[in-house]
């Protein structure tokens, strides 16, 4: 059957033609040429106290331009208070000039100060115009102008930050902002004052973001933390993780391959998404942190409480978390920035991902156990019959175990060759061998590069990231593409529109082996040989010996049926490749002073392809296409049902996302007196999903295209089941989800004091109730805060700069999308016997669900003393959940019913609003900031923050005792409950054998000290009576520090985290079967007191043991640990020494991650035994920019 190869989509093809568009469109709009005053010479000078002479020293020594003046014009008793972080040479000079009367004249090849010209006495008043600006050169509307002694004569700059007022040359003209640092200046005889205003450094005046509006902290009345651009511009190959250990009440979850998950103050629901909802630039994303340069983002905003997230409505009762990326500058020239890492990761810990005995100690135990504790099973032979066969292909033996058969049961070989050959055994060791064919460092090399600039119109932001990532598995590699254009354009006086695209490209091999496939292997098993071939493996898959004798007996389309791992790897070729764009265009429209109209449209789309091509020399192709083979054990021939060849299978998911808001938004302040900020609108949005599985392509040529039809679906296997069916099928699903939400939030201060907030919200969904009561549900927020520091009784208390209690109630949603109000089919395919149509139920549905709701109170506290260089806040929080999807038991009058012939339900549980949750907790943050000498700097923070969760209300009549040996919802008990069984030791029973007596565990199994041998456990028995409580698996206490201590240029910082009051299940022995397992490392634990020994009952499966000495209570331990998340070190050329080179700042780095972890136990109680572990990783890279 011939192939073409089929044209990129059109969707592609679009989204791949916009990095073109926009950089075209940057790159024309840039201004032609830039002054030097303003981008060439670079100066950074943080001192709170420092005279004007040694700030014009420092100026001269960093920018290499000499500055004169007459010593007499300097008055020495001025002190200055300068915070200047890499700006212009004539943002300095203004700074430090201005506030002692002087000004500055630039000459040929010197700078010349001078006394600022005397102020006329007795002036008449006159028009001073002027524009206000940003640190950044963007106008800034809304700023409040007024004169001090005065205030009845003020104004608000408009969309352009121009503004007009009458002043005389000696008034005092105030500029204020949310934000930003008040400025004072005296016009003098100036008639036109330009102002460029700063951020405020202190913690409590920043700018929150919540991705409808921008308010400031002071007049917040919700649980806000933000992350500044001094986080987040450390080294990070994701932006998760900038915030692990920094945010009081957000608990880290951290794979061991660096994927990080959070949660915010606690776990909220049982079945719908738990994840907060990310917003980037106001709208919310789908393809998480990884869709982010970590390089372009410029804050993080993290919503906590019902008034920080109410805005966000159905899906805000998780927390939000809202990035705010980078702009270009308006009016400056073109500005490039590099960033370059590598990271090196370490070596896998093999001991720890396998934790298995050494070869000797496995070899010991087995042959202890060799002919003891197993059930009786049919013993595979090498030479099987149509009768045994099947024994052959469900009996995948050890090596060990293959002797023990062929020696015991067989008579194949003598008792010398058997001891023999577990001899040979106990010498091997594969670890080197797994090092060698299957594993690697990991290396992970990112490249970043961003363009800014703009004209005084139009700014525009460009950056392209390349990441290439070396997995620990050799033949894992990935490479990532990312492109972002932001810009911004004054169309009209009136009119603004913003653009924003990104497109990224992921394409990952995932050929190389999985941990299961070599933790499957005992020590012995050798990859390769003593000569360098590859050692046959295929006791892994089947009867190693029987297999092996099969093909010789038959004209098999494969006559070597074996395995091995290294084999398998080189044979295969898989692949993922993610396609992910997103583009979001803005219209602003200035209707009145303060008055602006805002629509925004966001469209995503996300297309992942994976493609599975798998040669003939795979173990995967030749068993497929060998079992499907007829057999004639007469005449012992194979007729192949499937042609010889590669196999490949293809897997294809889409989504296409768009949001639509149109929103009216009103800033102003009235009389200086009354600031309002009002946002209100409707958004609509949809989300569409298809997956697509194609049915297996068999023998597929991959250069030219083409495959074989397989002509009949149901054919005779090789153990003689007629009705085996081939796979040919392929599955295709489909979901959509609509939203319509309408929306308004008011914020009033009164008098820079009293601050009160309202929010309301109203959601509606395709997948809620038809029914009105229960679609439109109405989420909202009240909140008052008071600034106390601006009382008059308080003016006396200097040191304190700020103190702000503040109370917030209000309700918030989340969505469960994976039922409905309608019964869900799932199409199966065909039937194996009827080859008809099949379907089946995946929800009943529910005519009466809605939304998940969640009450909130928060009561909080904000501080700042000493000028800013301590400050903290301290937060409670009680969360109720109610209305929580659940699966719950509904009475069916047959305990079955039908709807077609091929469609049936069995069963009784639908998902309903069944539960009640409650979180309740306290945040406590604590930061300072303080000059320590001359040259030494000190800044960090000290977080704490406990959570207690309760399931306050699900009824179920019945547990089983397996559901609750995993976290399950139980009423009464943390969503995380560790439930275990109360060992009761040893109790006498009859031998299973039927003579004699054994020793077998026994658990208690109700509160009143009846017992039961594990053996022989009542059905009845209701695991709630079984099992003990024995703590939670999710920390409720949680810790995180982060510091930062500069010197010069040099700068060292790190950030630990600490997770206490937790609980988790240490691993046990294994209770290895001798024939078909290996022993794991806790082996050596038998011989502790209280812990289940080897059953003295011979004819016990070991299996019967492993299913309860897990789940003992004795197993339980404390999962306390503290952990090293970061170390870095970092250099900054000196100013002086880059404006020689025409360059803005060059740093170099090196990091440390996961350096180190204290716990109580051996084992990480966040990366059991077994499993892959967090290990270090170092970071070394430069950043620079011109």
């Amino acid at each position: 059957m011939g192939k073409t190869k089929q044209k990129a989509s059109w969707m592609q093809s679009r989204i791949w033609s916009l990095p073109l568009l926009f950089t075209l469109l940057f790159v024309f709009a840039l201004p032609v040429t830039a002054n030097v005053m303003d981008g060439a010479k670079r100066v950074t000078l943080v001192n709170p106290d420092i005279s004007v002479r040694e700030a014009l020293k420092s100026v001269e020594k960093q920018t290499g331009i000499t500055i004169m003046f007459q010593s007499d014009i300097i008055n020495d008793e001025i002190r200055l208070k300068l915070n200047l972080k890499n700006v212009s040479l004539r943002e300095a000079l203004e700074e430090i000039c201005m506030p002692a009367g002087l000004q500055f004249e630039v000459k040929e090849d010197y700078i010349l100060i001078v006394k600022a010209k005397e102020r006329p006495k007795g002036a008449s008043r006159k028009k001073i115009t002027g524009t206000v600006i940003d640190e950044k050169g963007e106008p800034l509307m809304g700023v409040t102008i007024f004169i001090e002694n005065d205030r009845s004569r003020g104004t608000i700059t408009d969309a352009n930050g121009h503004y007009e007022l009458e002043a005389a040359p000696s008034d005092l003209m105030v500029f204020s902002y949310i934000g930003m640092t008040k400025q004072s200046i005296t016009p003098r005889n100036d008639t036109v004052v330009n102002v460029a205003m700063q951020e405020d450094a202190k913690m409590l005046s920043d700018v929150v973001v919540t991705g409808f509006q921008t308010i400031s902290k002071e007049r917040a009345t919700g649980a806000f933390d933000i992350i500044k651009q001094a986080t987040l511009d450390k080294p990070s190959t994701t932006i998760a993780d900038r915030l692990v250990g920094r945010i009081a009440g957000v608990q880290a979850t951290t794979t061991a391959d660096g994927d990080i998950s959070f949660t915010i103050r606690g776990q909220g629901t049982l079945q719908s998404d738990k994840a907060p909802l990310i917003v980037v630039d106001g709208f919310p994303i789908s393809t998480g942190f990884s869709s982010i340069n970590p390089n372009d983002v410029e804050s993080i905003s993290i919503l906590k409480d019902a008034a920080a997230a109410s805005i966000w409505g159905a899906r805000a009762s998780n927390g939000v978390i809202v990035v705010t990326t980078k702009k270009g500058t308006k009016g400056k020239g073109l500005k490039v920035s590099v960033d370059a890492q590598v990271r090196i990761g370490s070596k896998t810990d093999i001991d720890y991902l396998r934790n298995i005995l050494s070869s000797e100690e496995t070899i010991e135990y087995q042959k202890k156990t060799f002919g003891t504790y197993q059930r009786p099973a049919k013993f595979p032979s090498s030479n099987p019959t149509s009768a045994t066969l099947t024994d052959v292909f469900e009996n995948a033996y050890t090596q060990a175990g293959v002797l023990y058969n062929k020696y015991k049961n067989l008579g194949e070989i003598s008792e010398s060759e058997y001891n023999a050959g577990l001899a040979a055994l106990a010498q091997l060791d594969n670890k080197k061998q797994i090092e060698d064919e299957l594993l690697r460092r990991p290396v992970y090399q990112q490249y970043n590069i961003t363009l800014s600039g703009g004209t005084e119109r139009m700014d525009n932001y460009v950056s392209l990231l390349y990441g290439y990532d070396i997995s620990r598995y050799q033949k894992n590699n990935s490479q990532n593409f990312q492109f972002d254009y932001r810009g911004n354009m004054k169309l009209l006086k009136w009119l603004d529109m913003n653009i924003f695209a990104t497109a990224r490209y992921k394409a990952a091999d995932q050929s190389g082996a999985s941990a299961g496939e070599f933790t499957a292997l005992a020590p012995y098993d050798m990859i390769r040989n003593t000569d360098g071939s590859q050692a046959d493996m295929s006791y892994l898959r089947q009867y190693a010996d029987g297999v092996n004798t099969v093909p010789n007996k038959f004209n098999f389309p494969y006559s070597d049926w074996s395995y091995n791992i290294a084999r398998e790897v080189n044979g295969r070729d898989v692949t993922d490749k993610i396609l992910n764009g997103r583009f979001q265009v803005g219209f602003k429209a200035t209707i009145l002073e303060g008055l602006t109209f805002d629509t925004k449209f966001q469209y995503e789309y996300v297309q992942q392809d994976t493609r599975n091509l798998y040669s003939e020399d795979t173990y995967n192709v030749r068993n497929t296409i060998n079992m499907y083979s007829t057999l004639d054990w007469k005449n012992n021939t194979a007729k192949p049902n499937i042609e010889k060849g590669n196999i490949l299978r293809e897997n294809k998911f889409t989504t296409d996302a768009y949001n639509w808001r149109n929103q009216i938004n009103f800033n102003r302040t009235f009389a200086e007196r009354h600031a309002i900020n009002f946002v209100g609108g409707i958004e609509i949005s949809q989300n569409k999903a298809k997956r697509r599985t194609f049915a297996p392509i068999y023998a597929y040529d991959d250069e030219y295209l083409t495959s074989y039809p397989i002509q009949n679906t149901k054919v005779e296997d090789i153990f003689g089941n007629k009705n085996a069916v081939i796979d040919t099928r392929s599955s295709f699903s489909y979901a959509l989800q609509r939203y319509f939400s309408a929306f308004a939030n008011l914020a009033y201060t009164f008098d820079d004091k009293y601050s009160i907030s309202g929010s309301y919200r109203t959601d509606a969904s395709n997948f809620i109730s038809d029914d009105p009561k229960y679609r439109y549900s109405p989420f909202w927020s009240v909140g008052f805060s008071w600034n106390m520091t601006n009382e008059n009784f308080m003016k006396s208390i200097h040191w304190l700069d700020y103190l702000r209690p503040r109370i917030t109630y209000g309700r918030n949603g989340n969505a469960n999308t994976t039922t409905s109000m309608y019964p869900l089919i799932e199409m199966m395919g065909i039937g194996r016997n009827s080859e008809v149509p099949y379907a089946r139920f995946t929800a009943y549905g529910n005519p009466n669900m809605s939304w998940e709701h969640t009450n909130t109170v928060n009561i909080g506290f904000d501080w700042s003393m000493f000028h800013g260089k301590f400050y903290g806040k301290f937060d409670f929080y009680n969360k109720k959940g109610t209305d929580i999807m659940a699966d719950v038991s509904v009475p069916i009058a047959s305990g079955q019913f039908i709807i077609t012939d091929q469609i049936a339900i069995t069963g009784a549980k639908i998902t309903a609003n069944a539960a009640e949750i409650t979180n309740r907790g306290i945040e406590l943050e604590l930061g300072g900031s303080l000059p320590i000498g001359k040259d030494f700097h000190w800044n960090g923070n000290v977080t704490l923050a406990y959570n207690k969760n309760k399931v306050d209300k699900f009824y179920v009549n019945y547990i089983d005792k397996s559901d609750m040996l995993r976290p399950t919802a139980v009423e009464g008990y943390n969503i995380f409950g560790l439930w275990a069984y109360r060992y009761a030791g040893l109790t006498e029973v009859n031998s299973t054998s039927g003579t004699g007596k054994s020793n077998v565990p026994s658990i208690y199994i109700d509160k009143e000290g009846n017992t039961s041998p594990i053996n022989s456990i009542p059905p009845e028995v209701d695991g709630r009576d079984a099992l003990e409580y024995m703590g939670t698996t999710i920390a409720p206490w949680t810790i995180g520090m982060s510091h930062a201590f500069s010197y010069k240029e040099w700068e060292l910082s790190f950030t630990m985290t600490g997770k206490f009051g937790h609980k988790f299940r240490q691993t046990t022995f294994n209770y290895a079967d001798p024939l078909t397992s290996i022993p794991n490392r806790q082996y050596s634990q038998l011989s502790d007191e209280g812990v289940i020994p080897m059953p003295t009952d011979k004819t016990i499966a070991l299996s019967a043991y492993a299913s309860f000495a897990p789940y003992m209570d004795y197993n339980i331990k404390s999962a306390n640990n503290v952990r090293m998340q970061e170390l870095s070190l970092s250099y900054s050329v000196p100013n002086r020494i880059l404006n020689k080179w025409g360059i803005s700042r060059l740093t170099c780095y090196l990091q440390g991650n996961n350096l180190f972890t204290i716990k109580a136990t051996d084992e990480d109680p966040e990366y059991s035994y077994g499993s892959f572990r967090l290990q270090p990783t170092y970071t070394i890279g430069v950043k620079f920019a011109y």
